[in-house]
Parts: C-alpha cells; structure tokens; sequence
C-alpha cells in the first residue's frame, strides 16, 4: 500500500491499496504531474493514481489500472511520459498517463534496470545483462553479456554514475565504462 503522510504531524493524506499484495511491495512508487504510479507482483498489477491539493487538504482518484503492469522486484522508471519496467518476465513500456502497453519483449528475462542518457541498462535474473535505447518504438537491443552465476539470480539494481555501469553481483561488484565515445 502506498500512503502520503503530511510531515508537520504524520496525518494520513491519502492511501492506494489496490495494487498492494500480501506478500512483497518492493517496486517504488514513481510520481510525475499529480498522477503517482505504483505496482507490485504477486497477481496485483499496477495502477496511477491523480492526487491535487485542495485547500488545506488532498484530493485523490484512481486514474487507471491494468492487471499486466505487475512489477516482482525489479523497479520501474519513466522517461519522456512512458513508464519501462520488467512487468512479469517481460520488459515492456507503457504510456504513464494512461497504462496503455505500447510494447513487450522478453528482452533479458525477467529482471531489474536503470535509466541514464536515455537508455535502458538491463540485467536478468538469469545472469544476462543488456543495453537498449528507451523509446517507444519497441525494444531494439543495442548489446549484452553474461553475468558469472554465483549459483544464485541477480536481482541487485544497475546503477550508473558518471559514466560507469555498476553491477553488483552477490560477491562481486563489476563496473563498465558506458561513457559516450
């Protein structure tokens, strides 16, 4: 469940429960414009929710829900009014004001990714690690590798700083120079 505390006291604003389950929430809310996009696995899916200020208070209204946008683990990011994330085993982009899925790709697997200089970096659970612009054309790989097992998934986050991929990989933490040429 997300909910908006008002600081000053700790007052509850406003609560969204439906696309909350019972036995993980791990995905980030993403908020952009008054709408604030929540998701999680487990059958719930994902929805957005239109919050305004009124007065002194909160005013809220689910603006859309769609049962296939559920994210397990692996975060979710929005770029230039689309949403990118692993919803189920497949990647897929959707249209942030509305939740219209304009694609899916089983792309890497299921997995997690981050958002720099307009790509997609991209890392399955499977030990695969991939690299595609965010558009909303579709997916277009650009390159990927393979991740050393360690017997167990990746499921830790890509992190890009300054130029520099980061991959943590249970023991191991790898780092890329993705800088532009």
């Amino acid at each position: 469940m997300v909910t908006q505390l008002r600081p000053a006291d700790g007052e509850l604003l406003w609560h969204y429960r439906k696309p909350a389950n019972r036995t993980a929430n791990a995905a980030t809310p993403i908020y952009s414009k008054g709408l604030v996009f929540y998701t999680s696995d487990y059958g719930a899916g994902g929805g957005a929710l239109r919050v305004r200020a009124v007065g002194d208070g909160v005013s809220t209204g689910q603006a859309w829900f769609e049962s296939s946008l559920r994210n397990h683990h692996g975060g979710v990011v929005l770029h230039e009014g689309r949403l990118y994330g692993f919803f189920g085993s497949a990647l897929a982009c959707a249209d942030f004001e509305t939740g219209e899925i304009l694609w899916r790709d089983r792309s890497v697997g299921k997995g997690s990714l981050t958002l720099a200089d307009g790509r997609l970096f991209l890392v399955g659970e499977r030990h695969t690690a991939g690299l595609a612009p965010a558009t909303v054309e579709g997916y277009d790989e650009r390159g990927r590798f393979r991740l050393e097992s360690h017997g167990r998934p990746s499921w830790a986050h890509p992190v890009v700083s300054n130029g520099v991929l980061y991959i943590r990989n249970w023991g191991e933490l790898l780092a890329y120079d993705v800088s532009a040429p």
